[in-house]
């Protein structure tokens, strides 16, 4: 039996053109864009971790901490201060106009033992203060001590703690020319200065002359007189206000002049003039 002729038909043949085509060209781009697309499929790389640091071991119980004791310091050599053993006596006038300077004073008594501790190996600190001799009583005084503890600082901010514009003065008026200064100078030069004080300073706070001018002027000379040797004695004066009597300063001058000391009648601060009292005195 013979086979049947089968014919191939042109459409049939075009369509597996046509697929084949569109595959190889499908194919074709696919191989042209494959280098763009990401890999995706790759894992991350897992991060480092760093060593692990040696744990150290912990102590049984904390170490004692180390104390350095200090070493004793040796006394300060006496050169080194600026002053020697000191005594010093305040005359302050306590008559209507000197306020500034009562409150100089009182503001000022701690900063003045503190400056002393640093100036001198031992010092003793006297007050006199003066009105007019026409009051029942002119002065008042806290004798001269030997600031060597905490007692003794007391009792002196104690007494200049009381210090005001005419205090103690009592009953009476203005009824002389000038102010009690000999009457405060009398007691100043009589002060128990020790006999260790090599440098023994008497420093006068006023705005007016002495009442008894001569007397005062002797009672100076007097003091100044004691120096010899080691030991110096100096009055100095600091008037306060040069305005206040237009004879006071060549006056004030010639007495501290006559007690070897330092005279100021400048501005400035109480303890200031105080200290260049001490220091240009001696």
């Amino acid at each position: 039996m013979k086979r049947k002729k089968r014919e191939v038909s042109a459409f049939n043949m075009s369509a597996v053109d046509l697929f084949a085509s569109a595959m190889g060209a499908f194919i074709l781009l696919a191989v042209i864009a494959l280098p763009f697309f990401p890999k995706t499929s790759e894992t991350p790389p897992a991060p480092v971790c760093p060593e692990p640091s040696p744990v150290l071991p912990v102590p049984a119980a904390c170490p004692d901490p180390v104390v350095q004791t200090c070493p004793v310091c040796p006394p300060v050599p006496e050169e080194a201060f600026v002053l020697k053993d000191i005594d010093l006596v305040i005359v302050l006038d306590v008559t209507g106009s000197m306020d500034e300077s009562i409150e100089g004073l009182k503001n000022t008594t701690s900063d003045l033992v503190a400056l002393l501790a640093r100036l001198a190996p031992t010092f003793s600190v006297g007050i006199v203060t003066f009105g007019d001799y026409g009051f029942d009583q002119p002065t008042q005084v806290f004798n001269l001590r030997e600031m060597s503890s905490e007692q003794d600082i007391e009792a002196l901010n104690r007494f200049v703690g009381q210090v005001r514009e005419g205090w103690g003065i009592g009953g009476g008026d203005y009824l002389y020319e000038g102010e009690a200064l000999s009457a405060g100078l009398e007691i100043a030069v009589a002060m128990p200065f020790r006999p260790e004080a090599k440098e023994r300073r008497i420093v006068v706070f006023t705005d007016d002359v002495a009442t008894y001018q001569s007397r005062a002027e002797g009672l100076v000379r007097q003091f100044a007189s004691g120096s010899s040797g080691d030991v110096s004695q100096t009055v100095s004066v600091v008037l306060t206000d040069p305005k206040n009597n237009p004879d006071a300063a060549r006056v004030m001058e010639q007495l501290a002049t006559t007690g070897q000391g330092f005279y100021s009648s400048s501005s400035g601060s109480f303890i200031g003039k105080l200290l260049l009292a001490l220091i240009d005195g001696s």
